[in-house]
């Protein structure tokens, strides 16, 4: 893929940057590098190759990696709320441990709308209060099951 082809699809769905070089960064490294004592051969390419790339291209390193700024996020409507979600469907997990009586079990819910996704039907449309007693029952069905498939299969 040619380098502006990939600026630009990259461009598309982040902000990024190029990291440009500093001369105190380039003392830094030096002196972290070595501490006391002469500088290696490769030390002193290593200062020469970055000075030549501060002068040549203005202090930028294009031989860095591209620095990740913020990732740009595509406005959606909600299949289920019909609301417009600018940084794309946002859902929030929750998990439940064990309480007594109940089963651990997971909640998932829009974080737009505040609908609590129907673990029967996959459609976000239960209310908070409902879905506390939803999520239960399906738990406890869904251990039921596992529990007679497992007694199955050690009986065998």
């Amino acid at each position: 893929m040619d380098n502006e082809i990939y600026r630009k699809k990259l461009s598309e769905v982040a902000e990024w940057r190029i990291p440009e070089l500093k001369d105190w960064e380039i003392k830094e490294a030096k002196a972290k590098a070595r501490g006391k004592g002469r500088r290696t051969n490769e030390e002193k390419y290593q200062e020469e190759h970055e000075a030549v790339f501060m002068e040549i291209f203005n202090g930028v390193n294009p031989t860095h990696n591209i620095e990740l700024v913020a990732v740009k996020h595509q406005p959606e409507i909600c299949p289920d709320c019909n609301k417009v979600c600018a940084k794309g469907r946002c859902q929030e997990i929750k998990f439940y441990s064990k309480n007594p009586g109940h089963i651990n079990h997971r909640r998932v819910r829009c974080k737009e709308c505040g609908f609590y996704r129907d673990p029967n039907t996959g459609v976000f449309d239960l209310p908070q209060g409902p879905s506390t007693q939803v999520y239960l029952n399906w738990a406890k069905r869904e251990f039921t099951l596992r529990n007679k498939l497992a007694k199955k299969d050690s009986d065998k």
